[in-house]
């Protein structure tokens, strides 16, 4: 099974792509500063959907 790692899709143009990925069956985990949106899918796809709260233009963040 792929999985995919992306930044940045609460909603938009991001949330569709994952919207779609996990359509296709793919696993995907998902790093925003914004998570709301994705609680929705994350019920629909429980075990091919994990998202975390995260900066990742903050450096000292990402390392933790």
């Amino acid at each position: 099974m792929e999985t995919f790692l992306i930044s940045g899709e609460n909603e938009g143009i991001g949330f569709y792509v994952i919207s779609q990925l996990l359509r296709e069956g793919k696993q995907v985990a998902v790093l925003d500063i914004n998570t709301g949106n994705l609680e929705q899918p994350k019920n629909e796809h429980k075990n091919s959907l994990v998202y975390f709260t995260c900066d990742i233009a903050n450096k000292e963040v990402v390392n933790e």
